[in-house]
């Protein structure tokens, strides 16, 4: 058992909890125990992974930005990012019956240690109930008349560079409510470029809405595994007037089309570590859902060893610019 589930599952009694609500648990377990008592439970998850997998076992889904009146409890794994916890907080709040509890659970190097003076500042009661494998386990309660939750008043914007166009994002998206460095470094590359294109951890847009801004006729598909992502590229598409599709998807999981060039400012985190493996499964993935001398395009942190991952899967690897600490890598498929 994940050590989430394990510090939750101790403490927390599912069979008292009519309306529960799983919010962005990292694994099934607390599902899978729910389930096996006949206990009715909803999920709502950003990450695709994690979607799917509660999919699977048909727990019936609440997609952010809806809401389910009258939920008697919420277990939910509390986010790195500050700002997408108190969206979350008002969010769930109108949602919850009045003697409901919100149960939070994270790693004690993930945020949770200061959980508390969020949730207090946000006007609810806050408990600690257990810990265990360095996981700490909050009970919150609504000590303040719930507001009505409007998203609207979640949104941040960035111009871009020569006021090109504008950036939406939500937070918990990566580069929230400004236009990253390593992006900038990559978007002058950003051209000549023969579609279908598709934009991987698409993020708030960014490359996407660049690369249609200098090539409206190209056919470009943002794709990203977190749901916030995906709401944050339609709005930046939206609000600047250009058409493109958006792709939810884990990997390339849900990726069913070739595609001409791929262009990327990928992660290399998973959680709170540091995860190699990502720009490894990223590049070898890439390769099968590209066309034949297709082009790879990608802004990566200067310290890591991208060329000989890259030579593997691709012809002619060059480096186009090394700067502010990024290095813009192109290649291309093999005939």
């Amino acid at each position: 058992m994940s050590p989430f589930s394990e510090v939750l599952l101790r403490w927390f009694n599912p069979q008292a909890a009519p309306r529960c609500l799983l919010l962005n648990m990292a694994d099934t377990e607390v599902a899978a125990h729910c389930l096996a008592e006949n206990i009715p439970v909803q999920h709502t998850h950003f990450a695709r992974e994690q979607h799917v997998a509660h999919e699977e076992q048909q727990v019936a889904v609440l997609t952010f930005p809806e809401q389910a009146a009258g939920l008697t409890d919420v277990c939910w794994q509390w986010p790195k990012a500050k700002e997408e916890a108190v969206m979350l907080l008002d969010w769930l709040a109108p949602q919850l019956a009045d003697n409901g509890s919100v149960w939070i659970v994270g790693h004690n190097k993930g945020g949770i240690k200061s959980a508390a003076k969020v949730l207090e500042a946000r006007g609810w009661h806050v408990q600690k109930k257990g810990s265990a494998r360095h996981c700490a386990l909050l009970r919150a309660t609504r000590a303040l008349p719930a507001q009505p939750f409007d998203l609207e008043r979640y949104w941040s914007s960035a111009t871009l560079p020569d006021d090109a166009g504008t950036l939406w994002t939500l937070p918990g998206v990566f580069s929230h409510g400004r236009v990253d460095r390593g992006s900038q470094v990559l978007l002058p590359f950003l051209k000549d470029l023969r579609g279908p294109v598709l934009d991987f951890g698409c993020g708030g847009g960014l490359l996407s809405l660049v690369s249609k801004l200098k090539a409206p006729e190209l056919e470009v598909t943002a794709l990203d595994h977190h749901w916030l992502a995906i709401l944050s590229t339609q709005k930046t598409a939206s609000e600047n007037g250009i058409t493109l599709k958006t792709l939810w998807s884990h990997g390339f999981n849900e990726v069913t089309e070739r595609y001409g060039a791929l262009i990327t400012n990928p992660p290399f985190h998973t959680g709170i570590e540091t995860d190699y493996d990502i720009a490894s499964r990223l590049i070898a993935g890439s390769r099968s859902v590209l066309k034949p001398r297709s082009r790879w395009l990608a802004v990566v942190n200067v310290h890591l060893p991208y060329e000989p991952w890259i030579a593997e899967h691709f012809t002619a690897p060059t480096k186009l610019i090394q700067q502010h600490g990024f290095v813009v890598w192109e290649a291309q498929t093999p005939r």
